[in-house]
């Protein structure tokens, strides 16, 4: 059976076999996805094994293609944003159509929904990258009704600290400020000591007059 890393990718076994019986290098494909151009007929290789009846390592096939294709998949990738089975799944396939691909407009309710947060996301894989998204959004775009949602994640104090602090990295991203300028996205925030007031109260200026 394959697990998962601290990272969220999966420990990858020595070579998959799909259904189909036709051998998908997934370790060589995921190097040279995030460093180099797939082949047509890679990514073509890559899609017919995500299509398959017994794909294997769908999580690891779904970053591949997330990394090297582009919308042209949006078909085969779209089916998997909503996996009450795998929100982690779910979180990757939010973040290769919105990020990677670039339609977070087509997406937006699908954003808004998991910000608000969905009853299957236990532990808020889809919901922390619903917020990473919304933050890079507002950063070029106004939208107060997400704004107002990513506000009341981070002044909700019944929230877990990491998703308010998401929420507070979000609304930082929001303002302008550079990832250099917020504390390590690598643990939890101190929200008693390493909260900038000015942005909040920029936030909350932007929610009153809007």
């Amino acid at each position: 059976m394959n697990s998962r890393g601290q990272a969220g990718f999966w420990i990858i076994p020595e070579g998959l076999y799909p259904s189909q019986g036709d051998h998908v290098d997934l370790e060589r494909l995921f190097k040279k996805a995030e460093w180099e151009t797939l082949t047509p007929s890679e990514l073509e290789e890559v899609a017919r094994a995500i299509a398959s009846p017994n794909p294997g390592d769908l999580y690891q096939l779904l970053h591949i293609l997330g990394r090297a294709g582009s919308p042209a998949y949006k078909a085969q990738v779209e089916k998997f944003l909503h996996c009450p089975d795998d929100p982690q799944r779910s979180a990757l396939v939010l973040k290769i159509l919105c990020r990677w691909w670039g339609l977070f407009d087509q997406y937006r309710n699908d954003v808004m929904a998991f910000l608000r947060g969905v009853d299957w996301d236990d532990w808020g894989y889809v919901r922390l990258q619903a917020l990473s998204l919304a933050g890079e959004h507002l950063r070029e775009h106004q939208d107060n009704e997400m704004l107002r949602i990513v506000y009341q994640t981070y002044a909700d104090r019944s929230h877990r600290p990491l998703l308010r602090s998401a929420a507070y990295s979000a609304l930082c991203r929001s303002e302008g400020l550079a990832w250099a300028d917020l504390p390590s996205a690598a643990q939890v925030i101190d929200l008693s000591k390493e909260v900038d007031p000015s942005v909040i109260s920029r936030i909350e200026e932007k929610l009153r007059s809007g």
